[in-house]
């Protein structure tokens, strides 16, 4: 019915079609060049996922039998690895030894049948004792069967592209899929890569860091923290089939470069440079030499080496735009930043977002035949939206040759919102008109499901959407301790949610959203909070506070920023339901809380919290999962549930 080739590409073996990898929720890819015995076709066991993952096989309810594959690929002695392996919440293997059982490079194979599917989606979960679980193949089979993919209605695109703080952001294309990179500040993992085949729905399918410095103690939320700061603006690149990301860190003073050779999944090796460059942007020339261009307002150009991991010695190192702002105006409440470069039918292009005063945000671009200058420019796009200019952003082609800015626009609350822009070239210029509501070409809705969405946490791994509040303490949390569902422990104490460890997080998004989870506080001890939060600087949440052997739900307003609880009413139930509900429309930025004892009929409880975007955090309005301890450690709250929507 459907086969799929872990961490590798589409292949056949035994007369089955298999699909390059796929369905996968965690977990990481590798590869071999070894001959593998056991088989006359190598090419399924020399590639594996591993780690603690899940797949996720969206099939009809029926039942299906299972073919499993398998090859130890980097251990070479018994009880180097043991792993199990569960289907559909049965055992499967546990304590798999591959080495003890087949050797090191030989093939494995297991065959599972009467799996009964009920819930529409076969699931395999792979967890580990000893190293990392692995897995070459997956086939499926069934007499009734059949795999499931969801359906969309088509409608025509429209603005903005993504209602949803996806700032900073950078494109690039390969072939028919368009890659992009986003700031997420002191988010973890960073640096979020996403991937569309349509520029309207996308996808996050990896990061760039899992932890930008595991040691820092402002981005452990140790003596300090990382609040606006950890990653800013980032680039991404393409060549010769490796992707290339680079960011800059004003936690850690530093900048990096980050390269693949497998962008769905795969890890990243990290390059780091020893002085940060602002709002920098990478180029790899056609001509083997490679850049970075940044700085705000002052352009510079610095030139990396062959490889780009480090700053070439000897190489260009000078200003190239002395002021960028300079042809939007002379009076600005803020000067260019925002630096992009990008090559286009050999002409050298510097776009950059300034403010002139009494004017919206503006896209400004510079041009050269050289790449060292000299530059001249103009304004490309000065237009107010809503209130806001539509600006800081390059520019992407479709395969047919069509040609947009992909800008965002500063809507209040909710962040900084992507937005599409139609070009022309005019005497390889580009030319941007009116800001359009509605585009000129159809694609699926998909919503954001490809960025939030809604977890029952019943799988031995975290949804890739899921990102911490700072770097997150790995014993803090489990989806073990209490299979489906997450734990969040106490370790420490804090004294508000901005301080704690172990916050989960995604994106609320508009123009309406609304987060529910279902909560069991039978673990919390006296002085422990627990709940959902509209999160920033200026917070609200809903909770479960216990106080003197007893549970209230609580309401949290941060509008002061005094952390003021405003609502208190007494819990008798272990089990209650939280609601966080957020209104973006016409930026009123309004969040109101609510609970349930039931699940079905809700309590509005404390007052609205008048959310902001502000600077201390940068970064738009998230929904937050958390539990944090004022008296005394060892307490946890279990999340059996996170569930969004649009209302």
């Amino acid at each position: 019915m459907v086969a799929v080739n872990a961490g590798g590409p589409a292949l056949t073996f035994d007369g089955i079609d298999f699909d390059a990898d796929q369905y996968s929720r965690g977990g990481n890819v590798n590869s071999t060049t070894d001959p593998i015995s056991g088989t006359d076709q190598d090419a399924l066991f020399q590639t594996e996922r591993y780690g603690i993952y899940t797949y996720e096989i969206p099939v009809s309810e029926a039942s299906y039998d299972l073919r499993l594959f398998f090859n130890e690929l980097y251990q070479t002695t018994a009880g180097s690895r043991l792993f199990s392996v569960s289907v559909e919440g049965k055992s499967v293997f546990t304590n798999l030894d591959l080495f003890q059982q087949a050797g090191h490079d030989t093939a494995f194979e297991r065959v599972v049948n009467d799996v009964q599917v009920s819930d529409g989606n076969l699931t395999i979960e792979l967890t580990a004792s000893t190293d990392n679980a692995t897995l070459s193949g997956i086939a499926v089979f069934s007499d009734s069967g059949e795999l499931q993919e969801p359906t969309y209605p088509i409608v025509r695109a429209t603005n903005p592209n993504i209602w949803a703080d996806v700032p900073d952001m950078n494109v690039v294309r390969v072939g028919d899929t368009y890659y992009m990179s986003s700031t997420t500040m002191h988010l973890n993992p960073g640096v979020p890569i996403m991937k569309s085949t349509d520029l309207k729905n996308w996808e996050v399918i990896n990061y760039a860091h899992r932890a930008l410095d595991a040691n820092n103690n402002a981005l452990n939320l140790n003596s300090g923290n990382a609040y606006s700061k950890g990653t800013w603006a980032s680039s991404i690149n393409y060549k010769a089939g490796t992707f290339y990301v680079t960011s800059f860190s004003y936690t850690t003073n530093r900048t990096y470069i980050w390269k693949t050779n497998n962008i769905e999944g795969g890890n990243w090796t990290q390059s780091v440079l020893p002085n940060l460059y602002h709002d920098s942007s990478l180029l790899l020339d056609d001509d083997g030499r490679n850049y970075i261009a940044y700085g705000s307002d002052q352009v510079r150009l610095i030139e990396l080496n062959a490889d780009a991991t480090a700053i070439k010695s000897g190489g260009v190192n000078q200003t190239i735009i002395q002021s960028a702002s300079a042809v939007a105006g002379t009076n600005f409440i803020l000067k260019a930043e925002g630096t992009q470069i990008q090559k286009i039918n050999g002409w050298y292009y510097i776009s950059n977002i300034c403010w002139p005063s009494g004017g919206p945000r503006t896209q400004v671009v510079h041009r050269s035949r050289n790449i060292t200058g000299p530059y001249e420019g103009r304004v490309v796009l000065r237009e107010n939206v809503n209130g806001a200019g539509v600006a800081q952003g390059s520019y992407v082609s479709t395969p047919a040759g069509n040609w947009f800015l992909y800008a965002f626009r500063d809507s209040g609350a909710v962040g900084r919102i992507p937005y599409l822009v139609p070009v022309t070239w005019q005497n390889d210029w580009p030319v941007a008109g009116s800001v359009p509501s509605t585009m000129n070409f159809d694609v699926e809705d998909r919503g954001v499901s490809g960025l939030i969405r809604s977890d029952e946490f019943n799988t031995a791994s975290l949804d890739i959407v899921w990102q911490w509040n700072h770097n997150p303490e790995s014993n803090g949390w489990s989806l073990t301790d209490r299979p489906g569902y997450l734990r969040l422990k106490n370790n420490r104490t804090d004294n508000n949610i901005h301080a704690t460890k172990n916050t989960l997080t995604q994106r609320m998004f508009g123009p309406t959203s609304a987060g529910v989870v279902k909560l069991d506080v039978t673990g919390l001890k006296d002085g422990d909070t627990a709940g959902i939060a509209a999160f920033q600087d200026q917070y609200g949440y809903v909770a479960v506070s216990r106080s003197s052997g007893r549970n209230y739900v609580v309401m949290v307003n941060n509008n002061g920023k005094n952390h003021t609880e405003v609502a208190r009413v007494p819990l008798d139930q272990n089990t209650v339901y939280l609601r966080a509900y957020g209104n973006f429309r016409n930026q009123a930025d309004d969040a109101t809380f609510a609970y349930s004892l039931d699940g079905n009929s809700w309590t509005p409880i404390g007052n609205t919290v008048q959310m902001a975007y502000e600077l201390t955090h940068f970064m738009g309005y998230r929904f937050a999962l958390f539990n944090f301890a004022r008296q005394s450690t060892g307490g946890y709250a279990d999340f059996d549930y996170f569930h969004v929507s649009a209302n």
